[in-house]
């Protein structure tokens, strides 16, 4: 198109430039015509003029011969000359009729006629016999002044002047002849170069337009290899769908050619599941005329497989009207999966955060209303998600917690990072609540804020047993704050000061000076220090911490922390020293030893924690001692009741009632027993945690000792149990306290006693060496799980298996102190449901192990 256009543009230029060249032959054509008629007119008049002439001449010698010969025929010559010559006149009058100066030389040469008429007149009938003398026209005196010279003479001016005239009108014809053709010359030149111009431009046009065309046909091939390459199929369809192009990749994804599907509809595709919905799109979209569409289906592929694919149509119309279509079909199979992967993920994580115990909420970050609370903020809510949805802070909470709640809210987008709230007054449902809050910013890919992620914990007991903590400490920070300002006081006084030094730093935190006894301590000098950074002396990664402490007192705070020096803990306290009241010039530094503060403050916390222990203890001894006393004492009681019931029917059957009163003694005596052991038990472990169990070591028969034990032991024993004793050594003599030997002895054999099956036998064997007692005892009990033999000796501690049977939890953790009293040792060996084993080591007085308390040996079989 656009070398027709270049075409009829060259021939439109080529039309204007030849306007002038017309222009000047249409001049020149006018030129010669009037140039032919004006010579033919010239030439007329010379003509007529030379005509006049010969008239004349021959009137005069017509009229010569006539006068000198009075012949008739020469009298009526003259009549025919003169009548030429009059006609020859009349002839000119009329030629130059529109040409006032020939006009005027016509008008003369007729006056002269007429003159000559009067000078001879008749001379159309002219005689003989009428001419006696002779005219005035033919004196000789005056031959100038004859008319006829006279008309000759003017007819002769009136030639030569029209031939001057002729010769100029002739040069000036020829000068714009000649200027015509120079126009004519130029133009044709001025076109030709113009053409020239734009052929030359034609011609690179045209070999452009061919290297494009190339370039074209070259890119068609690329895109079309391209669209056969591409990971995508390419489809074209005419506007009722149907298939009218598919690039090679279809084959791939549907497993049909392409011959299989050009001229089908494109539906062929759809899952039947989803072609309704499908058409219907698409419809809309031929409908509305919409450009282009993007739209998500399944279809099936020709081996019966479903595949997900995202589908870009574009709508091809020309003017108004549609076409067809040209579209990109993408396999988003796997993305499907995952999305599919990330819905049940989401499932997952939607049901744990519904079950956690902590409140969580969801704010929208643009208007900071609530999107939505799991259950357990619902229940802090007193309202359902449904309920709460859309809410902001101000709708349900206090104004001043309300704004308290924004602020953060908005700090949090401000920065772009969470914050940790440790507590917090919130309203709920039930009152007042301190809680734990956590919050999060949530963004979208691009970096937008998205929402606020609540996670609140309620801390509300934990708080109020922080409050007793926190009340405590005051107390105590009271006496540490009252031993600083001593402190201060005594550094203020004293220039050598104990345990600390005075430092003074200029801005660059280098010493000016620096005093004090701990210089000593660290090895020091004041020397040694003034001019040095006083950063150095701290390791590298607590440097810039120090360094911001120190840059507030030059700001004009005064500030105190506590570091850490080789091994040693240390106060310091910073003041600005000021040169003016606004410029802050030096650095005065305290700084206090305060390794006695730290270890008072330890202490303080292990007698409050013990101060909890025996708090705790006498709060399980009371519920312990109600539960362990009330069962011995209702069987006494019950027992008692019995007896008295059995003595008022003593008469009916003496021997059944005298056995039945016998064995309701013996309850009411074990019962008692049981009560005292567990008195005892709690008397000894008093004494034992105060330190006040007195040892008296006494020399004794362990063989006899042991005897005695067995038989006061035979009370406890359940229905056919039996002790088995023995000893395996010749020495019997042992050197301890006996006492404590008989309540380690008996507890042992007790809880053998206790947790073994009726009809069982527990063995007791003791053996004396050099330097002390060894003795075992083994039963075959329910034995102690696995998992609970690390807690065996602690105190109240009953394993698992334990909880039916009475007991205290304390008996296994006296012996032990029992045990580390006399400087022994204990170690056991136990399999659940098999039974145990209890090896004891007590060394004699009179050799003891130097107060070591050795490390119980544990062993599972």
């Amino acid at each position: 198109m656009k070398i027709e256009r270049i075409v009829t543009a060259l021939f439109f230029m080529a039309l204007i430039l030849r306007l002038p060249s017309m222009y000047y032959a249409r001049e020149n054509f006018i030129t010669a015509e009037q140039s032919a008629a004006i010579e033919s007119h010239t030439d007329r008049i010379i003509e007529t003029a030379y005509q006049i002439q010969l008239n004349a001449v021959a009137v005069e010698n017509s009229f010569d011969k006539f006068v000198l010969s009075h012949r008739p025929d020469y009298a009526r010559q003259t009549s025919l000359n003169d009548f030429a010559l009059r006609k020859s006149i009349q002839k000119l009058l009329d030629s130059v009729k529109n040409s006032s100066l020939e006009l005027k030389k016509a008008n003369e040469l007729e006056q002269l006629l007429s003159d000559i008429k009067k000078d001879m007149p008749g001379i159309d009938s002219l005689s003989i016999s009428g001419f006696k003398k002779e005219p005035k026209l033919f004196r000789a005196e005056d031959p100038e002044n004859l008319m006829l010279n006279r008309i000759v003479a003017k007819a002769s001016e009136l030639v030569t002047e029209e031939l001057q005239a002729k010769t100029v009108w002739r040069n000036s014809v020829a000068a714009a002849r000649r200027q015509s053709l120079i126009s004519n010359y130029t133009s044709a030149a001025t076109s030709m170069l113009v053409i020239l111009l734009v052929l030359i431009y034609l011609n690179r046009s045209i070999k452009q337009r061919k290297l494009t065309e190339a370039k074209i046909r070259g890119s068609e091939q690329r895109l079309r290899k391209m669209i056969e390459e591409v990971g995508d199929v390419i489809y074209s369809s005419d506007y009722r769908g149907l298939f009218t192009f598919i690039n090679a990749r279809l084959e791939a994804l549907t497993g049909y050619t392409t011959d299989e599907l050009v001229g089908k509809h494109f539906s062929f595709l759809v899952h039947p599941d989803w072609t309704e919905n499908v058409l219907k799109f698409y419809k809309t979209q031929f409908e509305n005329k919409t450009d282009e569409t993007r739209y998500e289906f399944p279809i099936l592929t020709k081996q019966g497989k479903t595949k997900w694919v995202e589908q870009t149509v574009v709508m091809v119309r020309k003017e108004d009207i549609v076409e067809g279509f040209q579209c990109v079909v993408r396999d988003i199979t796997p993305r499907k999966t995952v999305e599919e992967e990330i819905t049940r993920a989401n499932q997952f994580l939607d049901s744990m955060l519904e079950n956690i115990p902590n409140t969580i909420f969801i704010k929208d970050a643009k208007d900071l209303s609530y999107i939505r609370f799991n259950k357990a903020g619902e229940e802090f809510m007193g309202a359902t998600s449904d309920v709460l949805k859309g809410k902001t802070d101000y709708d349900l909470f206090p104004k001043e917690q309300a704004d308290h709640f924004t602020k953060n809210d908005r700090e949090i987008l401000q920065n772009r990072k969470g914050i940790d709230i440790p507590e917090e007054p919130v309203n709920a449902s039930d009152g007042l609540r301190w809680m734990h809050t956590q919050k999060i910013p949530v963004y979208d890919v691009q970096g937008n804020p998205l929402y606020i992620l609540g996670i609140s914990e309620d801390i509300t007991q934990k708080k109020k047993a922080e409050d007793t903590i926190i009340e405590l400490n005051k107390n105590l920070a009271r006496n540490v704050a009252e031993l600083q300002e001593s402190q201060r006081f005594y550094r203020t006084l004293a220039h050598n000061f104990p345990d600390g030094t005075i430092s003074v730093l200029n801005p660059d935190m280098h010493y000016l000076f620096v005093d004090g006894r701990e210089l000593a301590v660290e090895g020091l000098t004041s020397k040694e220090l003034v001019g040095t950074d006083y950063l150095d002396r701290f390791p590298q990664e607590e440097r810039n911490e120090i360094k911001n402490q120190l840059s507030e007192i030059l700001k004009g705070k005064e500030v105190t922390f506590e570091i850490m020096l080789s091994g040693n803990y240390y106060i310091l306290h910073g003041a600005p020293l000021r040169a003016t009241e606004t410029s802050v010039d030096e650095i005065l530094l305290v700084k206090q030893n305060i390794n006695k503060l730290k270890q008072a403050e330890e202490n303080i916390k292990a007698a409050l924690e013990k101060e909890k222990m025996i708090n705790e203890l006498k709060s399980r001894f009371v519920s312990l001692a109600s539960h362990e006393f009330r069962t011995p004492l209702s069987t006494i009681l019950s027992s008692t009741e019995l007896i008295g019931e059995y003595i008022e029917h003593v008469g009916q059957n003496p021997a059944l009632i005298k056995d039945k009163n016998i064995q309701h003694l013996k309850r009411i005596k074990s019962s008692i027993q049981n009560m005292v052991n567990i008195l005892n038990n709690f008397l000894s472990l008093d004494q034992l945690e105060q330190g006040k169990t007195p040892t008296n070591p006494m020399e004794f028969d362990i063989r006899k000792f042991s005897v005695e034990m067995t038989d006061e032991l035979q009370g406890i024993l359940k229905k056919g149990q039996k002790i088995n004793y023995s000893h395996n050594s010749r020495a019997t003599l042992v050197n301890m306290d006996r006492n404590i030997l008989g309540n380690v002895t008996s507890n042992l054999l007790t809880n053998a006693a206790k947790y073994s099956p009726e009809n069982s036998v527990i063995n007791y064997t003791t053996t004396v060496t050099a330097s002390g007692l060894e003795f075992t005892v083994e039963d075959h009990g329910i034995g102690i799980p696995q998992k609970e033999q690390v807690n065996l000796f602690e105190r109240f501690f009953r394993a698992k298996n334990t909880l039916n049977i009475e007991g205290t939890g304390l008996g296994l953790s006296i012996v032990k102190k029992y045990i580390d009293l006399l400087n022994g040792h204990i170690s056991f060996t136990s399999r659940e449901n098999e039974g145990s084993i209890f090896k004891v080591f007590i060394a004699n007085a009179a050799q003891p192990e130097a107060n070591e308390n050795k490390v119980i040996k544990q062993k599972t079989v």
